[in-house]
């Protein structure tokens, strides 16, 4: 698969210095950077993507900080009354080089491919969680009140097809409350977790796992 299909990447992100991370850093945006950090790009670094993405910010600023130690001893070189100069800035540059590796979080490589892929390597984990954006109700072929149950999550959107009996046994959802949801291949919300209980919405299939 081409980097140009890593959402924010396109063909900007640059190739010819790639060795390191600080190569990498040094020679593209954050816009770029990043994006392929969460899609794995960067895997070959043999650096795990949560210590990348944490220590990103300090990369980037040190080797700004390089680059303004190195024109300035450029600048300062050759000049005998700039010698103290030279010298302070030749220790800046010694400072700037040693980079403060951050600890990172622990972070979720699924996530981070689907967001920057909408979809991820690996397996989707069957419970998700999720904030409701829209709830759209209508009378099915009975005349009972079935729903259909939008979720925002950190592995994409989901729209659930809630059957009238599974409907009655949820209907005090609410948008932009969260909750952790199983929805099967087929689109059909199976079992939801409100006020500390887990609803078997659709009776069918169990598959939440504790």
């Amino acid at each position: 698969m081409g980097l140009e299909y890593i959402k924010g990447v396109g063909k900007n992100l640059k190739t010819e210095h790639v060795d390191t991370f600080e190569s990498v850093v040094a020679t593209n945006t954050k816009t770029c950077v990043i994006p392929c950090i969460k899609a794995g790009a960067l895997d070959y670094l043999g650096i795990p993507r949560g210590a990348l993405l944490a220590n990103f910010a300090t990369t980037q600023d040190s080797l700004k900080r390089v680059q303004q130690c190195q024109e300035k001893i450029q600048q300062y070189t050759g000049d005998p009354k700039k010698q103290k100069l030279l010298e302070s800035w030749q220790e800046k540059l010694r400072d700037a080089q040693e980079i403060q590796k951050v600890t990172p979080e622990k972070y979720d490589v699924i996530a981070g491919e689907c967001e920057v892929l909408s979809f991820s390597f690996h397996e989707i984990p069957k419970v998700k969680t999720g904030k409701i954006t829209n709830i759209y109700t209508k009378n099915d072929k009975n005349g009972r009140v079935m729903a259909w149950v939008h979720f925002s999550s950190d592995y994409g959107d989901f729209r659930c097809t809630v059957f009238a009996d599974g409907w009655q046994k949820v209907s005090k959802v609410a948008v932009g409350q969260s909750y952790k949801f199983v929805v099967n291949d087929k689109g059909i919300l199976e079992e939801l977790q409100m006020d500390g209980k887990v609803i078997r919405v659709n009776e069918r299939r169990k598959q939440w796992k504790r």
